[in-house]
């Protein structure tokens, strides 16, 4: 069943876009992977995997092209995300991880921005008073932080 409150969405996409899970950081650890602790989890799945290619038999990593790097560029633009330079990034899994957490990123943006002007337009609905953009009603919910 899909997920019908957005504060828990938003939540969920901010837990994606942090920082490795613990079984990643341990798996880091014990591989002997450098994997920064600000790195978020997509791309430490991706950097893991890129390790393990080889033992595991996985399909050779591909190349991406210019269009698909300047996607990301783009979706950067909107979040204001750092990501590392084409040339640092070695295959097409690494650049998709980058991509869903600049994703992630912009739908927080825009759902947070959503709720904010709802709630703004809500209360002059309702005839509250607003002031500096800040809404009074307790029947809206905050913006999630």
């Amino acid at each position: 069943m899909a997920e019908t409150d957005w504060r828990k969405v938003v939540n969920d996409l901010k837990r994606l876009c942090t920082q490795p899970t613990e079984q990643q950081q341990a798996l880091a650890a014990i591989l002997a992977v450098p994997v920064d602790l600000s790195t978020p989890a997509p791309v430490a799945a991706a950097l893991l995997r890129a390790h393990l290619r080889v033992p595991l038999d996985l399909a050779k990593a591909r190349a991406f092209g210019e269009s698909e790097y300047e996607y990301l560029r783009d979706l950067v633009n909107d979040t204001g995300l750092a990501i590392p330079c084409a040339e640092t990034l070695p295959s097409r899994d690494l650049l998709a991880s980058w991509i869903l957490v600049a994703q992630a990123q912009r739908s927080i943006l825009h759902s947070n921005a959503f709720s904010q002007k709802w709630a703004i337009l809500l209360s002059m609905r309702l005839g509250e008073s607003t002031r500096d953009d800040t809404v009074r009603s307790p029947l809206l919910v905050p913006q999630v932080d």
